[in-house]
């Protein structure tokens, strides 16, 4: 894509935006065909010409000469074309990725190094400029099946290898990033949508992905879902003043896009991010994910790493060492990552590699990332499970990196845990200056001795007074459930009869209406008290206390909200006094009960928790019964910078519920408002509505309203179901039916209804129930013009100008979805629906009777209007698409293209016939050379065309590929 707002204000604004920060830029289509981008089929992702130049020059021998032959190139590149049988894609991706990160093993030379085998890298980690740094537009990849070829808006390649994958999407639609992700998705097949819809191998080099807007963008990694995707909003090394003036723009003009480009793609940083801040990682329930850092982390580790470098030794300041320092994390922003970020770093720097790493922390399953770490540079992790130990290891010389396990948050002041306790101390062990030591989870025990020795479907947890008060709470929840189970058994009927408008009933009997659908989960709710234990427990305490069981039931609390199987859990509500509120992370965790003073870093890390990222979920809540969010003030002090101003990602972590109810009225307004000044009064009546469609037709506005919308029901799905809400239920109905009327009429989306990862589960039940009562899924379910149905559901439409909106919708969309199999034919009807728009204005009745002709005859289907004798369906696409490429001026050019188009499409129907055809990328190759070679033939085409021509057309028999077999 070359032209529209896509390629306008998202694509080519990033594609010289890229060029300014050094690297090459091509649109795939004007390459040279035989030049350093060829490639020998369109399945092939890696450009082996360059990837063999690059390999020779950042390879070169002891004396500088290359020494790489076309056989050992050949053998560097086998390995990374090659995956293991049955590979799924994330393996493939590990293994790909250990390969560009440590190279690849080949035969070495006589005379040279004993003649040993050496290693080959891909990429010249340590001299970034020597790589080849390619963007490339539209770069297209077939996929193994009957989907069609992928191809991404822009893809950038390293040494002719892909490193990172970049969607576009036009600015103005509210779910275009969504959008993107998506098809991110799509192209890596990671939708779980059971087809084989993408070109997996483009994925298996991959390390970043990125969807944008233009004014937003948003990075991840292939495997990540939708809510992982993160803006990057600071440029460092850099400054937004500093890629201000590199784009001639005021700094308050920079959109997310040049930040995110500045931070992330420029070439040093890109290959800073993939070596140190990229890595594989388990997140429950046997699942592993690829993640990426985010800009705190690297902004972080990049100042750590500054201060390591620059600081003072104790040696030289006289008095401190001045290379430590401390970098703020709230709970599950990634903490123990960014340790492992910063070793990564650290073991890949000249001055920093020889360090000894002592890691104090209490997290178990960090030992595996630091292993991997560790082998990256031959290392393995030591790990030191008592004071003993640690000395021991803390007293050898040289580099190593070192975890020493402290033990986990307790209740009690018992000291029989493992790990070091309290009150544990230390002589000196070792006076080499080149020691760093990490400690995580550090205000736990700040002002203890410890901290001195170490030198510088959702759920709720209950934290209560004292672990007795944790035991009582167990009781009265299980009590509180039996009673409401028993109540529901007795009425169920009754309640389930009721009606399920909210607003009729009192704020209990509503609650008990709506439990009464769920009595099978409610009698299903488990609830647990997880407390330490201590020598001189009760015997009644054991069961609570005991470490198997406690990991059982946090590992069980980690899955989402349900009755059992299918990888949900019942157990809805942890009960704890001080375990579990730092270094525990439940993504499904919503609601956290305060029953007992926390303050400072435990109160922000009590916020984090339950504002964790999971799917549908937009908030966490606190429900504060001790009054402690007026600690609240005290505690983000500590993040105020050196302005005295609060950090704006932590100023509002916590936000009363009275706040969110104020803002109902205001979003409520504005939401009408886009259509009270235009003249529309919104009303529940078929005409009112269909007049606030119809001003939606406008692209601009209809982004607006959903925007506006957005962010009214998000605020309405926070307040429900408290009685404040109800007053809005009305208008959350009409704006919903609106919406979905209008995605609809404009096939914005498949079916027309709310994008699920924007709107929760309360609003859309209330709305999908106020669909239901009225019948409207039907009245307003979109129809295909093919739909027998169609010219009846038609008639019903008493309104001229919502008939004719109606069918040009419904016409684009047929257009829309069909354009591939014929985009000559197709692409007459869109500009015929143009120029009928155009020619008759607002004369909605003529408008109406010309489209219901031009429906008419896109079901009639293709006839050959020209009487060239060629089948309409199976040989005049291909007529079509050569014809307006014909550059020949002999008067006989259209009689011979007639012919051409007889003998191309017979050799593509006697091609495609062989068994597993379009799984085969060499023989797909193989016929686009044979379709280039007979057009050449023709005379009617310019050269530089067929290459383009070719493929349009292999692409073409693919798209019709059931009509021609």
């Amino acid at each position: 894509m070359t032209s529209g707002p896509e390629w306008e204000r998202v694509e080519r604004p990033l594609l010289e935006h890229l060029s300014s920060l050094g690297w090459e830029t091509l649109i795939w289509s004007e390459r040279q065909a035989d030049g350093v981008d060829a490639r020998a089929a369109d399945r092939d992702v890696f450009l082996e010409r360059r990837l063999g130049e690059a390999l020779k020059e950042i390879n070169r021998g002891p004396d500088g000469s290359a020494w790489l032959d076309e056989a050992r190139i050949s053998a560097a590149i086998a390995e990374l074309r090659s995956m293991p049988a049955g590979a799924k894609l994330l393996e493939a991706n590990r293994l790909s990725t250990d390969l560009l990160l440590g190279g690849t093993t080949v035969e070495g030379l006589d005379g040279w190094d004993r003649g040993r085998d050496q290693v080959v890298n891909h990429i010249d980690w340590d001299d970034w400029p020597a790589n080849d740094f390619l963007a490339v537009s539209q770069f297209s990849v077939a996929t193994p099946g009957q989907a069609p070829n992928i191809r991404p808006d822009v893809t950038l390649f390293v040494n002719g290898i892909p490193l990172v994958v970049i969607e576009a999407k036009p600015p103005g639609h509210d779910s275009a990033i969504t959008d993107a992700i998506d098809q991110l998705r799509r192209y890596a097949n990671q939708r779980d949508s059971g087809a084989n819809e993408g070109a997996e191998q483009l994925f298996w080099t991959n390390q970043l992905t990125v969807a944008t807007t233009g004014e937003r963008a948003q990075a991840g990694t292939f495997s990540a879902e939708p809510e992982h995707y993160m803006a990057w909003k600071d440029p460092c090394p850099a400054t937004v003043d500093e890629v201000a003036a590199s784009l001639g723009k005021p700094a308050d003009a920079v959109t997310q896009q040049e930040l995110l480009t500045a931070g992330m793609l420029a070439p040093e940083r890109l290959l800073d991010i993939v070596r140190h801040f990229t890595l594989f990682t388990n997140i429950g329930a046997g699942r592993t994910i690829k993640l990426v850092g985010r800009y705190q982390q690297y902004r972080g580790v990049q100042k750590a790493l500054r201060r390591l470098l620059t600081g003072d030794t104790r040696a030289v300041d006289g008095h401190v060492d001045r290379r430590g320092g401390i970098i703020w994390h709230t709970q599950g922003s990634g903490k123990s990552l960014t340790m492992v970020f910063l070793i990564r770093a650290m073991r890949s720097h000249p001055q920093l590699r020889s360090f000894k790493i002592v890691l104090v922390t209490d997290r178990t399953d960090l030992q595996a990332q630091l292993n991997s770490t560790a082998a990256l540079v031959g290392e393995t992790v030591k790990v030191a499970r008592s004071a003993a130990e640690v000395r021991e290891l803390l007293r050898q010389p040289g580099p190593a990196v070192v975890m020493a396990m402290i033990q986990k948050y307790r209740d009690t002041s018992g000291d029989d845990a493992d790990g070091l306790g309290e009150g544990e101390t230390f002589e000196t062990l070792n006076e080499s200056e080149s020691i760093l030591v990490m400690v995580d989870e550090a205000h736990r025990s700040q002002a203890s001795t410890l901290h001195a020795n170490l030198i510088d479907g959702f759920k709720g947890m209950i934290v209560a007074t004292s672990r007795e008060a944790c035991l009582r709470y167990f009781g009265a929840l299980n009590t509180a459930r039996d009673e409401l189970v028993i109540e529901l058994d007795q009425r169920r009927n009754d309640l389930l009869d009721r009606s399920s408008d909210s607003r009729l009933l009192d704020p209990e009997e509503s609650f008990l209406r709506g439990a009464a659908g769920q009595v099978d989960l409610i009698r299903a709710l488990e609830f647990a008290p997880v407390i330490s234990g201590d020598h001189n427990d009760p015997p009644h305490y054991a069961e609570w206390t005991d470490k198997a069981n406690q990991e059982a039931r946090i590992n069980s609390f980690k899955s989402p909200l349900g009755e059992e199987g299918d990888n949900r859990s019942p157990l809805s509500l942890l009960i704890v006094k001080s375990m579990l509120l730092t270094g525990f992370d439940a993504p499904w965790a919503q609601v956290l009960y305060l029953d007992r003073m926390i303050q400072e870093a435990e109160l922000l890390q009590a916020i984090a928790r339950v504002n964790r990222t999971a799917p549908k979920k937009t908030y966490g809540l606190v429900v504060d019964y001790y009054g402690v969010s007026s600690q609240l003030t005290q505690a983000l002090a500590a993040y105020a910078g050196d302005d005295g101003e609060i950090d704006p990602d932590v100023e509002g972590a916590l936000r009363p519920l009275a706040a969110e109810i104020e803002k109902l009225e205001p979003q409520r307004q504005r939401v009408r408002q886009i259509f009270v000044q235009r003249g529309i009064e919104p009303a529940v009546t078929v005409d009112a509505i269909e007049d606030c469609v119809h001003l939606l037709s406008d692209e601009r506005l209809r982004a607006e309203f959903d925007v506006a919308l957005r962010m009214f029901l998000t605020t309405f799905d926070t307040v429900l179901p408290r009685p404040e809400a109800l007053r809005f239920v009305d208008d959350a109905n009409l704006f919903g039916e609106i919406q979905i009327a209008t995605r609809r009429r404009y096939r914005d989306t498949p079916d027309g209804d709310f994008d699920p990862l924007k709107y929760k589960e309360k609003v859309r039940r209330l709305i999908d129930e106020h669909i239901t009562v009225l019948d409207l899924s039907q009245k307003i379910a979109p129809l295909r013009i093919t739909d027998p149905d169609f010219r009846s559901r038609i008639k019903e439409i008493n309104s001229d100008r919502a008939k004719a909106s109606e069918m040009e919708h419904a016409a684009r969309h047929h257009i829309r979805e069909h354009l591939d199999e014929d985009p000559a034919y197709y692409g007459k009807l869109s500009k015929r629906i143009d120029e009928i728009l155009e020619r008759l204005e607002d004369r909605w009745d003529q408008i109406a009777l010309e489209f219901e002709e031009l429906i008419a005859d896109i079901n009639v289907g293709r006839t050959d209007e020209d009487n060239t004798g060629l089948d309409p369906t199976t040989e005049l696409p291909f007529h079509g698409q050569m014809a307006e490429k014909v550059a020949s001026s002999d008067p006989d050019a259209s009689d011979q293209l007639i012919a051409q188009t007889r003998e191309i499409v017979s050799d593509i129907r006697r091609t495609i016939k062989t068994v597993g055809f379009w799984d085969n990328p060499t023989k797909q190759d193989e016929l686009r050379k044979a379709v280039k070679r007979k057009l050449d033939k023709s005379d009617l085409f310019d050269f530089k065309s067929l290459d383009e021509l070719a493929v349009e057309l292999v692409d073409l028999a693919k798209a019709n590929q059931q009509r021609l077999a």
